[in-house]
């Protein structure tokens, strides 16, 4: 069992000085992953822009010029830290770079190996950061002289040969500049790859660039004389994955892929990702390793869970449920140290150490929550559940609650908004076709209403916790139900299972 993550390109320059872009300071990161327990870290070396000096990219620091008047300019425009730190970001890498002599990386990866661990690097294939806005120092020339390349998303259209090529341009340079033992290519940063209705036909310029991958994968494993893995990071669900032009079991067949990391888009976990289909579909030599995102909501006009001690215990369900589903490890995005304001370091060395093996997961305090899903596919919207009106008939909800139930207190949490207040005598909740009695709201699980990005905020819930009767409970998935006893103006937008931790 092993436990990835990944790094994104600009915490580590955000969240530290600028007198700690240094070598010693890049390897204390790399020994606090260790010492958490994880076993490969991912460095993402780009966004539109490299994070290192490139000889073919444009670096996060072009054009960054600095002015008699003190402010620093990307093509006349003042840069500022709003809405993203980006002038904090691009000072501080730059000076990391100059002072570790371009190596950035290569020192991370170095001290993976000197700890025991797998030091890789990852390239985000499409990220489109702050493309409804124009003038920000994030873009590249490439992308800001080159409109006609561009998606009405912002991000480029890999049916142009052009686009392609400059991704393949960055891929040769990793593997010849860097010394790494993986590379991921992610695919979820940021879909859609091609023309609304053209996914399809773009298969064979996606299948070229995994293909060409390979090959430079290949030639980086003669030169170094050690096996290099290739990643490939790619929507939650298979027939997403073909409907944006991504034949991901095409690239496993022909022994083009090492592992297939399957997540949703940022900012939610799916949580009924059809891990099993994934792996009858891929080789069985394919490693399969489901993803996990630091915050997550149950619809698409929800706001998220952000990660305070109790959305501990969502991080925890998951790994359960994945384990229980054959994965053999896991996969964090967004989930690096310092990643926001709440995280302190033994809250975040207990989440990672809370699901280093099946047994520490399913053995914890769980709350196994219903999301939604977004791969980012043009055309298909969110997939959820929630939200569900109260009427007459019963409303279900499946909830992915894995295994190790036997002998555990479950309660099932429904949590509704309403313009009036809602009674237990205006419902009736079951569980599996059960009837469940009203229980004491004694944990008080925190739900969305605090989070930071711009979804709809809601603080003002109206809960209902049972217990869940021991006839009731199967291992796998739990369907969750409630219907209105009476008329009612009520609309569930959350619903879990909770399971105590076993002492």
């Amino acid at each position: 069992m092993a436990v990835f993550l990944n790094d994104d390109y600009e915490h580590f320059f955000v969240r530290n000085s600028l007198e700690d872009m240094t070598q010693a300071a890049l390897e204390r990161q790399v020994d606090l992953y260790h010492q958490a327990g994880i076993s490969t870290c991912f460095f993402c070396v780009n966004a539109q822009s490299a994070y290192y000096e490139s000889k073919v990219y444009d670096t996060a620091w072009s054009n960054v010029v600095l002015q008699e008047d003190g402010q620093y300019y990307h093509r006349g425009t003042v840069i500022t830290d709003k809405p993203l730190p980006t002038l904090t970001n691009t000072l501080h890498a730059k000076a990391a770079c100059e002072n570790t002599g371009n190596r950035v990386f290569q020192i991370r990866i170095d001290r993976c190996r000197q700890n025991g661990m797998t030091g890789t690097l990852s390239i985000r294939m499409n990220d489109h950061h702050l493309t409804n806005y124009p003038d920000s120092p994030m873009h590249s020339d490439f992308w800001f002289n080159n409109p006609q390349y561009r998606l009405p998303c912002g991000g480029y259209d890999y049916a142009e040969k052009a686009v392609r090529t400059e991704m393949q341009n960055l891929i040769r340079e990793v593997f010849e500049m860097f010394d790494p033992d993986a590379l991921e290519l992610d695919f979820m940063r940021t879909p859609p790859f091609f023309r609304t209705g053209h996914d399809e036909e773009g298969i064979p310029f996606m299948n070229e660039m995994l293909r060409f991958a390979f090959e430079r994968k290949c030639e980086a494993e003669k030169r170094t004389g050690h096996k290099i893995k290739l990643y490939v990071r790619v929507p939650s669900r298979v027939e997403d994955a073909l409907a944006l032009g991504l034949d991901v079991i095409h690239w496993a067949e022909e022994g083009w892929i090492d592992g297939v990391i399957v997540c949703a888009f940022i900012l939610c976990t799916d949580s009924d990702m059809p891990l099993w289909i994934w792996r009858r579909l891929l080789p069985e030599k394919v490693e399969l390793c489901p993803g996990m995102d630091v915050l997550n909501s149950p619809h698409c006009e929800s706001s998220g869970v952000e990660g305070d001690e109790l959305a501990l215990e969502i991080h925890t369900g998951f790994a359960a449920v994945f384990y229980y589903r054959g994965a053999e490890n896991l996969y964090m995005f967004n989930h690096f140290f310092a990643a926001a304001p709440w995280m302190n370091k033994d809250l975040y060395l207990r989440k990672i150490r809370s699901v280093l093996s099946p047994e520490n997961a399913v053995r914890s305090a769980r709350r196994h929550i219903a999301t939604s899903c977004c791969n980012l596919v043009q055309g298909v919207t969110y997939s959820s559940n929630l939200p569900l009106r109260a009427g007459a008939g019963y409303n279900r909800v499946r909830i992915q609650v894995g295994g190790g139930l036997k002998g555990r207190r479950i309660k099932v949490l429904f949590a509704f908004t309403s313009p009036e207040t809602l009674q237990e005598s205006d419902f009736e909740f079951r569980v599996n076709e059960v009837t469940c009695r009203i229980c004491e709201d004694t944990d008080h699980y925190a739900l969305p209403g605090k989070a930071w990005h711009f979804r709809t905020r809601c603080d003002s819930w109206q809960r209902f916790v049972c217990e869940v009767p021991e006839e009731a409970v199967t291992e796998g998935s739990m369907v969750a139900e409630f219907r209105a006893v009476k008329e009612v103006d009520a609309l569930l937008h959350w619903c879990e299972f909770d399971v105590e931790k076993l002492s």
